[in-house]
């Protein structure tokens, strides 16, 4: 069975002890009702679109419990399908989360080398100029591994990467970086592409 949440209005100024959101619920492709929640610490409610609607959500509420190891005289036996709604809008929110990150990462990591943890918190060293144009000259290139090298490596605090995508590996080893200092995605020597609260260094280079 397959259960969605479509339409998700999600309203963080007023999400307190939970999230408040709104959605509809789709049960294998077909609108069966509503959900939302207040955000005040509140239980998720959900109710029917309509008959079929009901039909349909019955038939998700017993999916949801046979997808627990409960004893069927469980009380929270009756809130599986409650629970199921509210993982789905928790990965919904987590995913959205991911996408604005990555959306500043890729904007921020044009003219700076960025380090942190992957969808955690990074901070960065802006550059005089963008990296790309680094990468056109072999002169630069060489200033760009001595500022890895000298002033970068030495930052990085055991569990941070480097989380430039538009860094070749080969610079990034050069400047003595381990490959574990790096997130996946750097660009090898052959690949031309490039790629929650920050914090800025105010540093140039």
């Amino acid at each position: 069975m397959k259960i969605e949440l479509k339409n998700i209005q999600h309203f963080s100024s007023l999400s307190e002890e939970t999230e408040a959101f709104m959605a509809s619920i789709y049960v294998n492709g077909s609108l069966a009702g509503y959900a939302e929640n207040e955000g005040k610490g509140g239980e998720t409610n959900y109710y029917p679109k309509d008959e079929r609607g009901q039909r349909l959500i019955s038939r998700a509420e017993e999916f949801a419990k046979s997808l627990q190891n409960r004893a069927a005289e469980d009380p929270l036996q009756n809130l599986a399908f409650e629970q199921m709604i509210n993982k789905i809008l928790y990965t919904h929110l987590k995913e959205k989360q991911h996408e604005e990150f990555n959306r500043q990462l890729q904007e921020i990591s044009k003219k700076a080398i960025v380090i942190g943890m992957p969808y955690s918190y990074y901070y960065y060293f802006k550059l005089n100029h963008p990296i790309a144009d680094y990468l056109l000259r072999q002169d630069r290139i060489e200033m760009l591994k001595n500022i890895l090298k000298t002033e970068v490596l030495p930052e990085l605090k055991p569990d941070e990467k480097i989380l430039n995508k538009n860094i070749p590996v080969d610079v990034l080893r050069a400047a003595g970086m381990k490959d574990e200092k790096w997130i996946i995605g750097a660009q090898d020597k052959n690949d031309n592409s490039t790629e929650l609260s920050p914090k800025n260094t105010g540093r140039r280079r």
